[in-house]
């Protein structure tokens, strides 16, 4: 997203932006996420376990994003040049919600999940893979829906973790 800035200034990427979260909304929606928090230009779904997993929610998300954009394609295309491209990474795990803070008070998410997750959508990049998941993910969904394959990359070292993780690329069938 920097080169994305550098290109059309900060008010224009803004927009940019903006424009992007919206093609989310209608996505989030049918597949039961919460929008957690934004993070500059990256996005924070969650859902319950239940939810999440229901239907393979967790990675229809990303699919389902996609093709919104596909469809708005010609409009980003018109009016800012680009057109937008995301990476994904997905994992599962127990988050603590509480408040934080002394002076500015916030209520945040954490645990170990969170992190991981961020580190596994990071992995995509030098992995090739727009989007990755756990192995722990695959499995508790059992079996992935017939329009997704999965293709196993064994145990792979991500960043700032002392353990290997094993992780999964997911693509769409054609």
């Amino acid at each position: 997203s920097t080169t994305i800035a550098e290109k059309l200034g900060d008010e224009r990427y803004f927009e940019f932006l903006n424009d992007t979260l919206y093609l989310m909304t209608d996505p989030a929606l049918r597949h039961n996420a919460e929008i957690l928090k934004y993070i500059g230009d990256e996005v924070v779904f969650t859902w319950s376990m239940k939810r999440g997993l229901k239907n393979a929610n967790c990675l229809r998300i990303y699919f389902d994003v996609l093709a919104q954009v596909e469809k708005h394609k010609a409009m980003f295309q018109d009016q800012y040049g680009i057109v937008p491209g995301f990476r994904a990474g997905v994992h599962t795990g127990h988050v603590i919600t509480a408040m934080i803070g002394h002076l500015k008070k916030g209520i945040d998410h954490s645990g170990d999940v969170m992190n991981t997750t961020a580190r596994i959508a990071g992995a995509c990049s030098p992995m090739k893979a727009e989007l990755l998941t756990s192995k722990i993910l695959v499995d508790k969904l059992g079996s992935l829906p017939e329009e997704f394959r999965e293709v196993p990359l064994g145990a792979v070292s991500l960043k700032g973790k002392e353990v290997q993780m094993d992780l999964v690329k997911i693509e769409r069938r054609n």
